[in-house]
């Protein structure tokens, strides 16, 4: 340590003592990146353990000693206050990137719950138009029978309710049988199979879809003003599938 090196007698070995201890204070509290109470363990401990070495040898003056005190004292204080801030800065600087993570992973998920998971890895690499061309899938409309007088009869709150759980159900049957959700329109449903990667089943699972569908609404689709009646149309041929546009993304399909 250099505060051994400043119990030498000459003002030149001062010096070079001063250089050395303070060289030594700066390396421990920010050279070598302890935290900030390993830090200050290690430097206060290191000087107590110097300024014990030069009393036991009983060679330092008063003034000198003082003098030792004062410098390894200053440099402590100094590293100190330098590790304290590059902790704390580092701390912050981590929290952030935390945070950072678990926006980009809010934001992920988002948009994978908007759009197909492939899509939604192709948008992020490269945000431009995406369309691909699927020759054989199967499409499912479902709507809602009579809806537009029902609609009027029944309160927003209720009839906004009704469509929530009524879609909310439809969405877990498509996920059971691997069929993408394309959209909803009103009280319209789309869904397809085959897309975006293709299926050797998707008429099968369109199908079992459809009938799940079906018997969840003779089971669970009654209201105040009686029962929910289901219209489902199927379709197999070649379509074109993407996301067109830069904002409000959507997945659809055209053909």
């Amino acid at each position: 340590m250099g505060v051994v090196v400043i119990e030498g007698r000459t003002a030149e070995h001062f010096m070079y003592g001063v250089f050395a201890y303070m060289l030594t204070a700066m390396f421990v509290y920010l050279g070598l990146r302890l935290r900030f109470v390993y830090a200050l363990a290690l430097g206060w401990g290191s000087l107590v353990a110097s300024i014990a070495f030069i009393l036991r040898n009983g060679s330092a003056d008063a003034l000198t000693l003082a003098l030792i005190f004062t410098f390894a004292l200053a440099a402590n204080v100094l590293g100190m206050f330098g590790c304290y801030l590059v902790d704390k800065l580092s701390r912050q600087s981590f929290a952030a990137m935390l945070a950072l993570e678990r926006e980009r992973e809010r934001v992920d998920r988002l948009l994978e719950n908007i759009l197909p998971r492939p899509i939604a890895a192709r948008l992020k690499e490269r945000p431009t138009a995406i369309a691909d061309g699927h020759d054989d899938v199967t499409v499912l409309f479902a709507d809602i029978v009579d809806f537009t007088p029902l609609s009027t009869r029944l309160p927003p709150d209720e009839l906004v309710r009704l469509l929530n759980d009524t879609f909310s159900a439809f969405d877990d049957i498509a996920a059971r049988h691997g069929v993408e959700k394309i959209k909803t329109i009103g009280d319209a449903y789309m869904a397809a199979a085959g897309l975006p990667k293709p299926a050797a089943d998707h008429a099968a699972a369109i199908a079992r879809v459809a009938l799940e569908m079906r018997r969840h609404v003779e089971l669970h689709g009654h209201h105040r003003l009686g029962r929910l009646q289901l219209r489902i149309g199927i379709h197999c041929g070649p379509v074109v599938a993407g996301v067109i546009g830069t904002k409000k993304f959507i997945y659809d399909l055209w053909g």
